[in-house]
């Protein structure tokens, strides 16, 4: 089914809550976007671990590609609850 935006996938490279900010690696190749606490905290995300893929919407920010949404997160298999 196809959905009302396009997401993007993208990995977390690293985010700092005390910062708060990071940075994603974008799958198609495309520049690292910034990754803002505000969009994280806004999805119902608590934090975001590196490695972590998640699905977004990335803008033309101040300083280069931005995060400002995320859709839906994928967290690696190895660290769900058994």
């Amino acid at each position: 089914m196809a959905s009302a935006h396009d997401d993007i996938e993208a990995m977390v490279k690293f985010f700092d809550r005390e910062k708060g900010y990071g940075f994603v690696r974008v799958s198609d190749g495309s520049p690292d976007a910034y990754l803002p606490a505000a969009v994280i905290e806004r999805s119902g995300q608590g934090n975001l671990e590196a490695g972590t893929v998640i699905f977004c919407e990335i803008i033309p920010g101040q300083r280069g590609p931005e995060v400002s949404a995320i859709h839906y997160v994928d967290r690696p298999l190895s660290r769900l609850p058994h």
